[in-house]
């Protein structure tokens, strides 16, 4: 995507890691606990900067590199059929949203399984519906993330509440991924979401039950995690609470459930890089402390662009991008504005990831 003002893309997805362990080269068995070392001195190092906070978590992302050798022995010796990348569908245009989600991590070599987890009342077999029809298009694309992206389906049944908002009353499925314990762990991702880079380092991360970012737009006036992005440790006990939670919720989300069981001792990791919005990019280049988390650093577009792996789309009133058409009346009109100066990066870039979504699913669904 050139017009999103992208550097070379070795340098994109390629960043050399933080440290260099000279000494340690000659040993493999050394360079492999040097690297232990590092994430548990990181771990808690880094817990203590934060005092009596959540406990907190900034872990750096870019520790499983390609560019380095140490950590490449680490990620080369991990038994990655322990940990998966979950998606959970319950509809058509979040089926297609999953798959092409699944096609990124695909294209970027992630290491980590993929699973899917769909309606158990869904038919397979496409010879038994006609070819213009949804249920046809439905058992096409699950078969195709199975035979072209390797992904594992799970069928399960939907986790839904009658009350509130139809558009999210099957979000709760999403809390199934604490249900998966075929895994060690496993990633839960939105799907109404563009992944850039892999996010592999993270199964490797201290043991955690939960680990979640914060939902940085909401604080310090409400502290809360979002769920859009989600690393869990499955078990059975921890599936019980979260059933029974349910059980009690109104016309809540699947977020509201899991900050009421996990907000006083989730391991926090950082929103940057894992948790950029797209409104991000239509506030006032002076506006940014709660993502940046300084008052003094300077918005850079493009340097948050390259440091981001995965971007959710949220940019109230403007629709989810797969409700669009390329020249929709309303993404112009909330497009961010140029500032000072003729700086028309944010508009770019925020286009650009619309534009982007666009094309990837016409090309990875057969349609838009």
């Amino acid at each position: 995507m050139e017009y999103m003002g992208q550097t070379d893309s070795k340098k994109r997805f390629g960043y050399a890691a933080v440290l260099h362990f000279d000494d340690l080269s000659r040993s493999r068995t050394f360079r492999i606990i040097g690297c232990w070392v590092l994430a548990f001195l990181l771990f808690f190092g880094l817990n203590r900067q934060f005092g009596n906070r959540v406990p907190s978590l900034r872990f750096h992302k870019h520790l499983i590199s390609d560019n380095n050798d140490v950590l490449e022995d680490v990620a080369n010796d991990v038994d990655w059929s322990r940990f998966a990348y979950v998606q959970y569908v319950t509809n058509l245009p979040y089926l297609c949203n999953s798959l092409m989600l699944f096609a990124s991590l695909q294209k970027h070599n992630c290491r980590a399984e993929k699973l899917m987890m769909y309606p158990s009342s869904w038919k397979l077999n496409q010879t038994l519906f006609g070819n213009d029809s949804s249920e046809h298009a439905q058992a096409r694309l699950v078969n195709l993330a199975r035979d072209k992206y390797g992904v594992r389906l799970q069928p399960v049944e939907v986790m839904a509440k009658s009350e509130g908002d139809p558009t999210w009353s099957a979000s709760y499925t999403k809390l199934l991924a604490l249900n998966q314990t075929d895994y060690a762990r496993v990633l839960s991702l939105d799907s109404d979401s563009t992944v850039y880079q892999c996010m592999d380092e993270l199964f490797l991360l201290p043991s955690a039950p939960v680990v979640m970012p914060r939902a940085y737009y909401s604080w310090p006036k409400q502290p809360t995690l979002g769920s859009q992005f989600l690393l869990v440790q499955p078990k059975a006990d921890d599936f019980k609470r979260v059933e029974e939670a349910f059980a009690r919720a109104g016309s809540g989300f699947d977020m509201e459930i899991l900050n009421e069981i996990y907000f006083s001792h989730a391991t926090i990791i950082s929103h940057r890089g894992y948790g950029l919005l797209t409104g991000e990019y239509k506030k006032n280049p002076d506006d940014h402390a709660q993502y940046l988390g300084s008052k003094t650093e300077q918005w850079d577009p493009e340097a948050i662009f390259n440091e981001t792996k995965y971007l959710h789309f949220s940019d109230w009133p403007v629709k989810k991008p797969w409700a669009l058409y390329s020249d929709d009346p309303t993404l112009m009109s909330n497009a961010p504005k140029c500032h000072d100066k003729g700086d028309c990066r944010d508009r770019k870039f925020w286009l650009g990831f619309y534009e982007d979504f666009r094309i990837r699913r016409e090309e990875v669904c057969g349609f838009f």
